[in-house]
């Protein structure tokens, strides 16, 4: 659960001590409310994210998620005006696994409705949309999984990329029509992206099935690093052999975790165990 991985993953940095900003953080431009309850800072990526703060209303963060509940506390009587506390300006709360770019799409959403309409342009759309998902996934809003999934109905993705959004964050019916459109010939030819979208299992899968799929990937297999690809990549080609129908179910299995075609646990790497004892990746999908 992404609860208790996000639990133990700031209890691990709360362990080592909390980081006392002597002035190499930078306060956000647009969100550094003065009236504001909680300062946090995110993952920071050297060149950057500039190791950005943020002083947010925690009540913003918490009517959203059950988990700011648990993560984020703001004490009462003398210890909330402690300076020394973790969440003020002099020790920000540290979130993990967040980038600048994320954190502020998630933040815009919250904070600006205005900011809902997002303009016409489908690749920025696409890239905000899967901001909000990855941190709704993760912090369990549903209500940013439900607008991020109604404005990506209204853009045409190609179906690889369906199907990879549709593993990564559990959307059944993107899987279910990715696979749709490849196999009523909607697509006429895959392309190495489309591939690396999907991940090499799913591709297998998809390849194993009879009709006219095959033709699709003929000029990729003969494809001297793709066929090393393949060959180092013996679980997905045994779980292609056990799957001859390219049925949508088996895909969705595949990249959600679950074994009867209902929507996984959400992890975006499906583990399994191989014959040799090792846990192996099933479902590559790539993390943008």
């Amino acid at each position: 659960m992404s609860t208790d991985n996000d639990k133990m993953a700031l209890d691990n940095y709360n362990r080592q001590g909390v980081v006392k900003n002597i002035g190499q953080f930078q306060r956000h431009s647009t969100f550094w409310y003065s009236d504001g309850s909680i300062v946090i800072r995110i993952e920071s990526v050297p060149q950057v994210d500039d190791k950005t703060i943020y002083n947010v209303h925690i009540t913003m963060l918490q009517k959203l998620s059950e988990i700011f509940n648990s993560l984020i506390t703001i004490p009462d009587g003398k210890e909330k005006n402690d300076p020394t506390r973790e969440g003020t300006e002099a020790y920000p709360l540290f979130l993990p696994g967040t980038t600048v770019s994320e954190f502020d799409d998630l933040l815009q959403w919250i904070y600006r409705a205005e900011w809902q309409a997002l303009g016409n342009d489908d690749i920025e759309r696409e890239r905000i949309c899967t901001h909000l998902m990855k941190l709704a996934h993760k912090w369990e809003i549903p209500v940013a999984t439900d607008y991020a999934v109604k404005v990506l109905d209204g853009i045409p993705l190609p179906p690889s990329r369906r199907i990879q959004l549709g593993g990564r964050f559990s959307i059944n019916k993107w899987i279910n029509s990715g696979v749709a459109d490849i196999f009523t010939s909607r697509v006429t030819q895959l392309q190495e992206v489309d591939v690396q979208a999907m991940g090499w299992p799913v591709y297998m899968i998809l390849a194993a099935a009879p009709g006219s799929l095959a033709p699709l990937m003929t000029p990729m297999l003969l494809s001297k690093k793709k066929s090393t690809a393949l060959t180092s990549s013996r679980h997905a080609r045994k779980a292609a052999g056990r799957t001859r129908s390219g049925d949508p179910r088996e895909v969705r299995a595949l990249c959600t975790g679950s074994h009867d075609g209902a929507a996984g646990g959400g992890t975006n790497r499906v583990q399994r165990q191989t014959a040799g004892g090792r846990a192996r990746s099933l479902c590559q999908i790539q993390i943008l």
